[in-house]
């Protein structure tokens, strides 16, 4: 009997610990702007339908955000802070019902309104707090909107060396679908005294068919992760303007991205570090096939641009190695096929202040329009020109020779068993890995992807991951509750058969 006083008490205090709050009626508007009622840890649900208000989500703190029951549509934007102070340790995944890759979807291929607070921007998450920290977001879908999906671009404070002064610290958005939809992250760029953010993780998104002019990511920020991005165009997208899909001030790594198709750099990086220390960014194992206009990453470091917060910024330094690139066209809006002589490189500097070295090793480019520089993977329009810049092993290869090279242009650019860049780099001791996670030689063959000899045909487009669906918690502890009860009744029907065994 002791036995099972102890499983009921062990199930019915896991059932206390646990708390799931159900939010919404379906349709109409959600919000949830304070903790009352909710206590740390909790979990809000949303009901599944469609909403199309939008919703205000502030005042919270040390929660999870689901969908429950199915699908949550939004069919306006949703507010991300209600103008608070600040929003910690908040996780918005749309896993929360079995069999939906994107359990939150913002959809505006209809009808779509302005939200509870009217907005005039058909965006879909707005971020109002002045400082958010550790935040993760994934599994959600933005369609046809043409704002932004996340826009962090007004609200923020001034930084002042302080992590309570960034805009946005220890972020995740992963796992996330864009279509035909503008810029998935915005926030302030090139003014680093304003809404700065720190060590940002994007990865594993796929970002298809953009409805703006290439660029993706646009903000200030500092230790950026991105990484397993796909990042997808058909057609030719004639927008102007000289941008890149990731456009960043500050410092971090861009690698195992794969671009085809659409416009722009696949990064341009306006370099800064946080003092004492000088940082690096690192670009390696991207590749971008059949874009228009521009290469691989754009690059400088120009201490003006920070210079109102210079007490607490200065230059980085930049590695771009093992990058694979080709079919690149410079056109820009003129549609002729030979454009306005835009540089379509590897890596290109234009401005290398106080001291900045680069280094560009590794890379493999293919069939590509010079420009108007003349070169095919390195340039520099710094004043020092390429005193500062460490390249060697770099290689491009002309359409008649590619072939020879690649058993594929078009899809991973896998490398041909008699390539003649295999062994062809030099060892980096950061890079370990190719673009398809598998180990490098020493030395390393150039470019993105390291041959193994163990291929077969043409592989397919690096996958993206999927995480494992969340169990809804209500659920789960109905399932416990009832395993609680059916040992103690295996147990209590031992104890009767041994006790009848004895008697008789």
């Amino acid at each position: 009997m002791k036995n099972i006083l102890l499983i009921f008490t062990l199930c019915i205090a896991v059932s206390a610990n646990a708390n799931i709050i159900l939010k919404g009626s379906g349709k109409g508007s959600v919000s949830v702007t304070s903790m009352k009622g909710i206590k740390a840890g909790d979990t809000i649900g949303i009901r599944a339908g469609s909403y199309s208000g939008g919703g205000q989500f502030g005042g919270l703190n040390n929660i999870t955000i689901i969908n429950y029951g199915g699908v949550v549509t939004f069919t306006a934007p949703v507010d991300f802070g209600a103008h608070d102070a600040d929003m910690n340790n908040i996780k918005w995944c749309g896993t929360g019902f079995s069999g939906n890759e994107y359990g939150f979807v913002f959809d505006a291929s209809g009808t779509y309104g302005l939200g509870l607070v009217g907005y005039t921007t058909n965006g879909g998450f707005i971020f109002t707090a002045r400082h958010y920290s550790y935040i993760r977001f994934n599994h959600i879908w933005f369609k046809g909107i043409t704002a932004n999906a996340f826009d962090l671009s007004g609200n923020l404070p001034t930084y002042d060396g302080t992590t309570v002064s960034l805009g946005l610290y220890k972020a995740t958005f992963s796992y996330c679908r864009t279509d035909n939809t503008g810029e998935f992250y915005q926030g302030p760029y090139k003014t680093p005294n304003f809404g700065f953010a720190d060590s940002i993780d994007i990865s594993n998104n796929v970002f298809n068919q953009t409805s703006g002019n290439g660029m993706t990511v646009n903000s200030e920020m500092t230790n950026f992760n991105i990484h397993d991005n796909q990042i997808l165009y058909s057609g030719y997208n004639a927008q102007p303007n000289d941008v890149g899909v990731f456009s960043l001030t500050g410092f971090g790594q861009i690698h195992h991205n794969y671009m085809k198709g659409g416009r722009g750099w696949l990064a341009r990086i306006s370099g800064c570090s946080f003092k004492p220390n000088i940082s690096t960014f690192w670009g390696y194992n991207n590749i971008k096939i059949g874009s228009t206009t521009y290469g691989m990453f754009d690059m400088r470091t120009d201490t003006s641009w920070f210079a109102p917060t210079s007490n607490y910024f200065q230059h980085c330094n930049f590695n771009v190695v093992n990058n694979t690139f080709g079919n690149l066209t410079a056109n820009d809006g003129n549609g002729t096929g030979t454009g306005n002589n835009y540089n379509t490189p590897a890596a290109l500097f234009y401005i290398l202040d106080g001291g900045a070295t680069a280094t560009v090793k590794n890379n493999l480019g293919f069939n590509s329009i010079a420009g108007n520089s003349g070169g095919y993977v390195c340039v520099s329009f710094a004043p020092t020109g390429f005193s500062q810049i460490d390249t060697s092993n770099n290689i491009y290869f002309p359409a008649s020779d590619i072939l020879d090279v690649l058993s594929d242009t078009n899809a991973n650019c896998e490398v041909k068993s008699e390539s003649p860049i295999i062994s062809a780099g030099i060892a980096l001791s950061n890079i370990t890995t190719d673009y398809s996670a598998r180990a490098r030689a020493n030395p390393p063959d150039i470019g993105a992807q390291e041959y193994t000899g163990k291929r077969s045909g043409i592989p397919p487009i690096r996958a993206i991951k999927k995480t494992k669906i969340e169990i809804n918690k209500k659920l789960f502890f109905i399932i416990v509750s009832a395993l609680c009860l059916l040992i103690a009744f295996f147990i209590r029907s031992a104890k009767i058969a041994r006790n009848t065994s004895r008697s008789s």
